[in-house]
């Protein structure tokens, strides 16, 4: 058995995320001295808010994961930021 990381994903070790975290720290310090606030979003977004904007026929449609078989709910993992921003700013 091949273990492999999902496309468009990569593990973190250690020495890296370190790192990556340190980054995060710079560009997260910025912009609060800004006055920006902080803002996290669920990893996982009901289908129809992130594909309301494609046709059912686009690519980035058909690449995306839909969790349904252990769930009663039509969720998908987020892909892009804008579009869960798009949720937010409507509540």
């Amino acid at each position: 058995m091949k273990f492999e990381v999902l496309k468009g994903t990569k593990d973190f070790l250690p020495k890296e995320q370190i790192r990556v975290n340190e980054v995060l720290d710079v560009i997260r310090n910025g912009f609060e001295s800004y006055g920006f606030r902080p803002l996290d979003t669920p990893v996982i977004e009901y289908f129809d808010t992130l594909s309301m904007k494609y046709d059912e026929t686009a690519e980035i449609v058909q690449e995306i994961f839909k969790v349904t078989e252990r769930l009663d709910l039509d969720t998908i993992w987020q892909l892009h930021f804008a579009d869960l921003l798009l949720r937010i700013i409507n509540l």
